[in-house]
């Protein structure tokens, strides 16, 4: 069975498919900054946190795939400057985390890349 990480899995979309990918066979891994548990043996919710660098590297090592959503809410507020400037951030901050941990684990796990 494929183990599919999602970050931003607790937000709208990442909800919606992790639902879709567990109702397809799929175990899910949802990378989050709030502690959560599960009452399904396919999905756990693991620790995730890019502006403090922090990751489950354990449970990052374990997936076969990666789903990136994280960031700021583009709905959750009116957009000003700010609020723009801070929806971009987040997403650049938590893409360049992601790849960097990605990067480690391929590198401890003698993967390509």
């Amino acid at each position: 069975m494929k183990i599919i990480g999602i970050t931003g899995g607790t937000g709208f979309i990442g909800t919606h498919l992790s639902r879709l990918l567990l109702e397809r066979g799929y175990s899910v891994v949802i990378f989050t900054r709030s502690s959560k548990q599960s009452n399904s043996k396919n999905l756990i919710y693991a620790q995730w946190d890019a502006e403090r660098s922090e990751c489950d590297v354990a449970a990052l090592g374990s997936i076969d795939a990666m789903i990136h959503l994280a960031g700021a809410g583009i709905a959750d507020k009116r957009w000003s400057e700010k609020r723009k400037n801070d929806i971009l951030n987040s997403r650049v901050i938590g893409t360049r985390f992601l790849v960097s941990q990605l990067k480690q684990q391929c590198r401890e796990q003698r993967w390509p890349g």
